[in-house]
């Protein structure tokens, strides 16, 4: 707060700001610095300073927990949605998006979500505004979107990502875009239109004044367009640093502009700029004409009682015009506020689900069960009714489908609850007894009876599990393979071994000290097919302990980076490879009595050359994980693709499992989806 204090007379040169004590500013006392008698040396004037003062301990009264499942048709999807990034209050529903899609609450907690099937372009939401007549505008990382008061959806592509939306008095809605591309205008027919002249600074958010004026943050300061023209500020002329992007602005209704850039602020009172060290002076000294700031953008909130809720430094903090009150959960948690017409304030919090928070403080958090993570790169099915989850860096997520009266529960392990020390998981598989682990860094993990088993080695593991191995018949984990008579082949780094419950017996792979092993099938012949990472496919047959390159004459399979090795029930042999910029042998490969029967690649219609994992369903169908999609093969050769628009939850599928249902079930960078191929037959 800055104050003058004439009675003091020349003497006084400077006031420093007032305390801002709280758990994210350290407490500093304001001083007062006045001339002294002495020379040189100033003399320093203490402030008494009020503490700060907890309104409570601020934890939620009630935690409400669902499971989310989203069921359309033969997909159901399973995703995790508690990660918040915009939310808006509109009429008597409250939008909140996240990475995982767009929901819709309503004040007794219910829900419902909307993502791609229904006509949004992207998953990820990015951005929301509403208009005065009622419809709700979605920006998302691949488009923006309408939601029409009738419940209608128009979806738009746009050349970049969206990163804000703001809706004019005058109902015009304005984009920004990523990418350098600025500033967009949607004309009333909903076509996008680049605003001209626009400067070529990186545009991070925009907002709108009662003049109809749009006002962008940007890497280099705050455009503001008028229609025809453009004003430039730079971060210097508005007293901000260099470096940081403007990324809120609020506005009130005379005038007044703050922005935020980093921690400062800088504070235009339709005369000068005012920059300020951090958003707590900023909303100290301009405390009541902060309240009444709209579209704040992520700045602050005001709720019922005229307090500001900010995200601070670490902290979100409510001022009330005298104090700060420290919340319990930290800013990083909360990313998004907006208060509703009823004077209630939501949250949306970070991986920890969204917070509704009453006039008289009674507050509940929502929280809705779905995987620890969303980027999946592993799934296994446990039977009919228990699917395991590999995620690229939280660990492993259990969904049971069936025994809670709730309907289905997630389970999650990690380094807090079991010995499953890394987050990063390659893959997942089951057996009779149980589900094996592997992580990155070659640990593998045993979850049987309730309990987790730690095995350095592969080695290890077979030995000591070989009993039960034996029993499950022709199984294969993620690097062993179960096969008759009593034999169990595992592999590591270049080498394949076999245990026969006594004894190994260990085969390099030829080429010893470059080939990496990545997955073994075993074809009706007793022969392995062992795909490697970046030396192409290998046979192994047992009979006579003899390895053989799989150079077949016309194929270029020797320095393919392999995938997925998989043998059908009809003895064929599937190779997928994973695509490698400027090496042959890429694609889809079925191996029909040791020679190549076909050949897929993008001219045969597969919609891309990055593979990843095969499964066959016995219905005469293969599926193969890509890139792009999930590819059907059917028995006449042609692929089927299918992506996003026919239902799928991402286009980049990364695993795959079928249980004993027939259902697949598929993991993807986006969330756990399964589809019954099979429903309307």
């Amino acid at each position: 707060m800055r104050a003058r204090l004439g009675s003091l007379g020349p003497a006084l040169v400077l006031v420093l700001a007032a305390c801002t004590q709280s758990d994210s500013a350290p407490a500093q006392t304001p001083v007062l610095v006045v001339a002294s008698p002495t020379p040189g040396v100033p003399t320093v004037i203490p402030i008494p300073c009020i503490p700060c003062q907890k309104r409570g301990a601020g934890e939620p009264s009630l935690v409400v927990t669902r499971p989310l499942i989203d069921a359309r048709g033969p997909w159901t999807y399973y995703v995790n949605a508690n990660d918040y990034t915009v939310v808006l209050a509109l009429g008597d529903v409250i939008w909140a998006g996240t990475d995982a899609g767009l929901f819709q609450w309503n004040n007794q907690g219910q829900w419902q979500r909307f993502a791609r099937p229904d006509g949004l372009p992207g998953d990820a939401i990015t951005a929301l505004a509403g208009t005065p007549g009622g419809d709700l505008w979605v920006g998302t990382n691949q488009g923006v979107a309408r939601r029409a008061s009738d419940g209608d959806w128009l979806a738009l592509d746009t050349p970049a990502s969206v990163r804000a939306l703001a809706v004019d008095p005058q109902g015009r809605v304005w984009v920004a875009l990523a990418d350098g591309l600025g500033l967009a205008q949607l004309d009333p027919g909903s076509q996008l239109m680049l605003a001209a002249g626009w400067p070529g600074d990186d545009a991070h958010v925009v907002t709108t004044d009662a003049q109809g004026q749009a006002w962008c943050g940007t890497n280099a300061g705050v455009v503001v367009y008028d229609g025809s023209s453009w004003q430039r500020t730079t971060l210097a002329d508005m007293g901000l640093p260099a470096g940081e992007p403007v990324t809120a602005i609020a506005l009130n209704a005379t005038g007044q502009v703050w922005c935020r850039a980093g921690d400062a602020v800088a504070h235009y009172d339709g005369r000068a700029w005012i920059a300020y060290p951090s958003a707590y002076e900023a909303v100290v000294a301009g405390f009541l004409a902060v309240r009444g700031a709209v579209n704040p953008n992520g700045l602050w909130c005001a709720d019922a009682g005229g307090n500001v809720w900010l995200q601070g430094t670490r902290r979100v903090e409510v001022y009330d015009g005298e104090r700060w009150s420290p919340q319990p959960f930290t800013a990083h948690d909360a990313r998004a506020m907006s208060a509703d017409a009823q004077g209630r304030l939501w949250l949306g919090l970070s991986g920890a689900g969204l917070l509704r928070i009453t006039p008289d403080d009674e507050r509940v958090l929502y929280v809705l069960e779905g995987p620890p993570a969303n980027q999946l790169v592993a799934v296994a099915a446990a039977g009919d009714h228990t699917i395991w989850c590999g995620t690229a860096s939280a660990g492993v997520g259990v969904l049971a489908l069936a025994g809670a009266a709730d309907g289905p529960t997630w389970q999650v392990y990690d380094a807090q609850n079991s010995p499953v020390q890394s987050a990063v998981i390659e893959r997942i598989s089951t057996d009779l007894a149980g589900v094996w682990v592997a992580v990155a860094g070659g640990a593998l993990y045993r979850f049987r009876d309730g309990q987790w088993l730690t095995y350095e080695s592969v080695w290890q593991a077979v030995e000591s599990e070989y009993v039960i191995l034996v029993a499950s018949g022709v199984t294969r984990g993620p690097n062993w393979l179960a096969a008759a008579p009593g034999r169990v082949w595992a592999w590591d780094g270049d080498t394949l071994g076999c245990y026969d419950g006594v004894a190994w017996q260990r085969y390099p792979v030829p080429g010893a000290g470059s080939v990496h092993l990545t997955r073994v099938a075993r074809d009706a012949a007793g022969r392995l097919w062992c795909g490697t990472y970046g030396h192409g496919l290998f046979v192994f047959d047992p009979a006579g302990a003899q390895w053989s390159p799989y150079t077949r004459a016309g194929n270029e399979l020797a320095s393919a980076y392999v995938s997925d090795v998989l043998a059908d029930e009809a003895s064929a042999v599937w190779i997928s490879t994973r695509g490698v910029a400027g090496q042959p042998g890429q694609g889809l490969y079925r191996i029909d009595a040791y020679s190549i029967g076909h050949h897929w690649d993008t001219a045969a219609g597969l919609p891309s050359l990055d593979l990843g994992d095969l499964a066959a369903d016995g219905r005469g169908h293969v599926w193969a994980g890509c890139a792009k999609g999930l590819v059907q093969v059917n028995a006449d050769d042609t692929l089927t693709l299918i992506t996003p628009a026919d239902g799928l939850i991402s286009s980049r599928v990364t695993s795959l499992a079928l249980d004993g249902t027939g259902r697949l079930w598929i993991g993807t960078w986006d969330g756990l989806c399964s589809y019954d191929p099979y429903a309307t037959e």
